[in-house]
């Protein structure tokens, strides 16, 4: 079947889908109603008229407010290493999630001022996720504790104190604990944090390191055990890949190791002419995520039918395409036929077959991965071993999953020490309890009980940021350094070691976790070692110095890891690249998958947020204003409901439903889904902290009081609700509100096949509107960016790059309501098909640096004109904030600041010390754009021509380009012929966006390649 762009409906929400009168009338006007503007159509009053010019006057009078009075300070005796006005990078590992990205950090004048991907670490190859670079705002966080505190229990007081009575206090009540002592802690690759942690606890008898995954991860590792007698979390080969089956696992989001996944996943999904093949990615999920939105083929589930549903594609596989089944899995696996799965679980047995046969096409070359929650009405490992047996019987085992040569260590290996930890708790038998990196009276399940256990437990103390939800609870908090701050070292995959250095020194009275366990060691093993630096040194010495071969000195060695960032034995030795042993399944294991009964109660599933998370970081502003992939909302969770249960409840986007359960009750606006299934309903965790800080607490509501915990660990899918219209209205802020398609081909698409017939399939031509502009001749440079639909995953990392990089500001919840959203770049989602089984395309949007530019034309100022190197510039100083531009730019990519969003009174959330010098602060009354980070350019441009020589192709990289982990971005020079830009330029798939307009943009799209037989 032909596909034809121009025919595809595109829609951005459910009333544009139905042509809902309303949603027209509002996409008609140009922006969201201003708070000044009457929402009716009533003819402006006298009065109305003048308080309108009274405000346009101070607007446009707002550009020339002096700028705030700043002190300066210069070197009285300048450091060797820093030159003033330039950045130094240091390799360093992220310490946001337990992944552990290898990071540069950029510093001026001693100052961290923004995180990027170390392009040289093997596992995320310079991209870095949008989590990972907000942890730069958490570092200047002032809710962070500034010193250590003495918690008055039950009533939540905090006593500040100085560092030796802290100390003093902590080994007194240490001292008369002889035993009962356990450390819990968060998922951890450190290998030397671990040593520390155990030599500590071996100064007392019986004491436990308990570690424990909020993110419920550490079920694969369980579900390895049982398929294969070894708990391990397998390295998967993404880029070995011809198919991938994923099965509620948000590899692309949240999963793991997203960044590592994205760049081996991307790598498959590029097409060209030379080369016109790609992976195909097929997806079932209840909730719709990331990763099902970049599916080629999607099917919404029940997510506790997700075991079945892998045992009917097994069954599949044995019984229509003559795969071998291990010892008596066949009559096991002969109860789960596509009929019978199909209709019990609400879906089409075409969409099993299907899944079936591609996957039987690669056998060796396929992949099936299974998510993290587990449900109630199935163990929670059923799901993992299905997907086990899968791999087995597909000849993956070894190939695509690496269980033996260089396996994960970026979680926790077992699920049940955090219930037997608790059950202890209660019983009396814990005296002494040390927390760190983990919140579990917040996100663990309220039914464990740990608030209770913990008023059991003699002497509590807590490693927290902040008094949080479980630091209140403890007797003290010895307040933990930002990672920034610190020394330490990761090993997230086998033989893979990276460091941590401290790239300022520690802001407030804060200590290391690790140098606090060296204070509190007096007269222990640790007694005699001086500080976490010197055990970090002595530890890669005796260790990782060795399995390196030991070639050169180990003060080189030394100084050539701190410099590189990264110490590769994995893949020097060639165990990435070597094949496991293929591991023989248990059979026994499939006992535990069971045929689903059908149900007419909704399944309720609790998601992660590619923003949040399970909330570690709420009290990040970048994060609360980042805009979901799918539903675009920020600032809150909700109940996300199919359009067909959203009709039959009678309930429309924002009305507040009660969702009730077996564990309680919670009130939460809906977001109509398209995409989802009619049964399910999803919610996301993270929200409803209540110890977060000024920014994060009280944003949404928590959700720990519904979930349990089952026997492989939290229960977070498949839970039986009701839900109820309680009448209630709740206006939830969207960041793609009213910006309509209008029928225009602003996205471009075709199918695999199509591609192969012809290159240019779906990139049909159009004509173009006279211009009278004259052609402009660009002799020098001629910067132009292009973005790779296909790639494009919408994960939204380049969005928080370019806030770091260009000093945007966060706004707030209702400004967002008014549209005032600041982003340089949005990644608009844009849906085609029925809203039942919809197709989702994510584009990146920006200044498209048009040659023929609207917005130029109009400004009275000059304030916005055109440069010699082809940049639309934009000059603060001469504007006033007329607003002209934006409102003559089609693709509405221009910012006003209505406020002094960084200064004054406005500045609710505190980020000037993150800011990027190089970059101009913009205050109230100013339109500011992006500006293909110049400032970038212009410094790449200064070093070139200090050494006598032309920019070369991929020396500048945007802030968006260089955080993208999908690769899908490239910037440079278009009169280099031979640059990686101008190549795409005249990539048959290369189009305008608008380009009808003939304004010419300087930003070109790769047209959106699916491998499905049709669009």
């Amino acid at each position: 079947m032909e596909s034809n762009t121009t025919d595809t409906k595109y829609w951005t929400k459910l009333s544009e889908f139905s042509s809902d009168p309303t949603f027209i009338q509002k996409a008609q006007g140009e922006f969201v109603t201003s708070p000044l503007q009457k929402e009716s159509n009533d003819s402006t009053s006298r009065r109305d008229f003048m308080k309108l010019m009274a405000a346009s006057s101070a607007l446009a009078s707002s550009a020339c407010f002096p700028q705030p009075f700043e002190k300066i300070m210069p070197y009285v005796n300048q450091p060797a290493d820093a030159v003033n006005g330039k950045a130094n990078y240091y390799a360093s590992t992220c310490g946001e999630c337990a992944a552990a990205c290898g990071i540069l950090v950029k510093t001026r004048e001693g100052r961290p001022i923004k995180l990027e991907g170390n392009p040289d670490h093997p596992l995320n190859r310079g991209g870095l996720c949008a989590v990972g670079q907000s942890s730069i705002l958490n570092l200047y966080d002032p809710d962070r504790l500034r010193n250590p505190v003495f918690v008055v229990r039950g009533s939540g007081k905090i006593e500040a104190t100085d560092w030796d009575s802290a100390d003093k206090k902590a080994l007194e009540k240490l001292k008369a604990t002889k035993s009962g002592v356990r450390f819990l802690t968060g998922p951890n690759s450190s290998p030397t944090r671990n040593a520390l942690i155990n030599d500590f606890l071996g100064a007392f008898s019986g004491a436990k390191h308990v570690v424990y995954d909020s993110s419920g991860v550490s079920i694969v590792a369980q579900g390895q055990q049982v398929s294969y007698g070894t708990a391990v979390i397998p390295r998967l080969r993404f880029e070995d890949s011809e198919v991938i089956l994923s099965i509620d696992a948000d590899f692309l989001g949240t999963w793991l190791s997203p960044v590592e996944f994205t760049k081996q996943f991307s790598k498959n999904r590029k097409v060209s002419e030379s080369s016109p093949k790609m992976s195909k990615l097929i997806c079932f999920e209840s909730v719709m995520t990331v990763t099902g939105a970049n599916a080629d083929e999607r099917v919404a589930i029940r997510s506790e039918h997700g075991a079945a549903i892998a045992l009917s594609i097994a069954h599949e596989l044995i019984t229509k395409h003559g795969f071998s089944a291990p010892g008596d899995s066949k009559s096991i696996v002969s109860k789960f036929s596509p009929a019978s799965v199909a209709e019990s679980c609400g879906i089409s047995a075409d969409a099993i077959t299907k899944a079936a046969q591609s996957l039987a096409k690669s056998r060796g070359k396929s992949l099936v991965l299974a998510g993290s929650t587990q449900s109630v009405s199935q163990n929670g490992l059923s799901l993992q071993v299905a997907a086990n047996f899968l791999n087995s019987i597909l000849g993956n085992d070894g190939l695509t999953v690496d269980s033996s040569q260089s396996p994960s260590q970026q979680t926790a290996l077992s699920v049940d020490d955090i219930a037997t930890l608790i059950s202890d708790m209660k019983a009396g038998k814990v005296k002494a309890l040390l927390i760190h990196g983990v919140n579990p009276a917040y996100d663990l399940p309220d039914s464990l009980g740990f608030k209770e256990a913990a008023s059991k437990v003699d002497f509590i103390l807590s490693f927290s940021d902040r008094a949080d939800e479980t630091a209140v609870l403890a007797d003290m908090i010895m307040p933990d350094n930002h990672p920034l701050e610190s020394w330490g070292d990761a090993e997230p995959q086998k033989g893979v070691f990276s460091l941590r250095q401290p790239t300022i020194r520690p802001i407030y009275s804060t200590r290391a976790m690790e140098d606090s366990l060296i204070s509190l060691s007096k007269g222990s093993k640790l007694g005699s070692v001086a500080n976490y630096h010197d055990y970090l040194v002595s530890r890669w010495q005796t260790s990782v110095y060795r399995q390196a071969g030991g070639v050169v000195a180990f003060d080189l060695f030394w100084e050539s890891a701190l410099r590189d960032g990264i110490i590769d034995v994995a893949g020097k030795s060639g165990a990435r690249k070597r094949m496991s042993p293929s591991r023989v399944f248990k059979t026994q294991a499939l006992s535990q998958v069971s045929v689903p009964n059908s149900s007419e109660k909704l399944s309720l599933t609790f998601y992660q947020k590619v923003s949040l998370g399970t909330g570690r970081s709420a009290n990040n502003p970048w994060l609360q204003e980042l805009p979901d992939p799918l539903t675009r909302i920020v600032w809150d969770n909700y109940a996300t409901l199919s359009p067909k249960t959203a009709k039959a409840l009678n309930t429309k986007e924002g009305d507040v439903v009660r969702i009730s359960t077996d564990k309680g009750v919670i009130e939460l606006p809906i977001h109509v889904q398209p995409g989802m299934h009619d049964k399910s309903i999803g919610v996301a965790l993270g929200y409803g902290r209540t110890h977060a800080g000024s920014v994060g607490s009280g944003v949404g509501k928590s959700v720990s009081h519904l979930t349990d915990f089952g026997k492989a660990g939290v229960v977070l899918a498949g839970i039986p609700a009701t839900v109820t219209k309680t009448g209630a209205k709740y206006r939830l802020a969207s960041a793609q509100e009213n910006q309509s398609l209008e029928g225009r081909p602003i996205i471009r698409e075709a199918t695999l096949g199509e591609y192969k017939k012809n290159p240019k399939a779906g990139n049909e031509d159009h004509a173009h509107i006279v211009t009278l502009w004259p052609k402009h001749e660009y002799k020098g440079y001629r910067w132009a960016m292009n973005i790779d639909l296909t790639a494009c995953t919408g994960c939204q990392g380049c969005v928080i790059g370019c806030q770091s990089e260009n000093n945007i500001p966060v706004v707030g919840k209702e400004n967002v309501w008014r549209g005032r959203i600041m982003h340089w770049i949005r990644i608009d989602r844009y849906y085609s098909g029925s809203p039942d089984r919809p197709q989702v395309v994510h584009q990146p949007m920006l200044c498209q640096h048009c040659e023929n530019a609207p917005c130029e034309t109009v400004c009275p100022v000059l304030a916005t004109v055109h440069s010699d190197e082809g940049l639309n510039s934009q000059i603060y100083n001469r504007c006033v904030g007329t607003r002209y531009c934006a409102n003559n730019c089609p693709y509405k990519v221009r910012r006003f600041n209505w406020f002094d969003f960084n200064y004054g009174d406005q500045m609710k959330y505190p980020q000037t010390l993150a800011q990027n010098p190089e970059v101009s602060v913009r205050s109230r009354g100013v339109m500011e754009k992006c500006t293909f980070c110049v400032q970038r350019i212009q410094d790449v441009k200064n070093t070139a021509k200090d050494e006598g020589r032309l920019v070369k192709d991929g020396e500048i990289q945007t802030a968006c380009q260089q955080s993208c982990p999908a690769d899908a971005i490239s910037f440079g020079n278009i009169n280099d012929t031979e640059s990686q830009v101008a190549e795409l330029k005249h990539n048959p798939r290369s189009f305008h966006v608008l380009e009808e307009l003939n304004t010419q943009p300087s930003v070109t799209y790769l047209t959106k390649i699916r491998n499905v037989e049709h669009v």
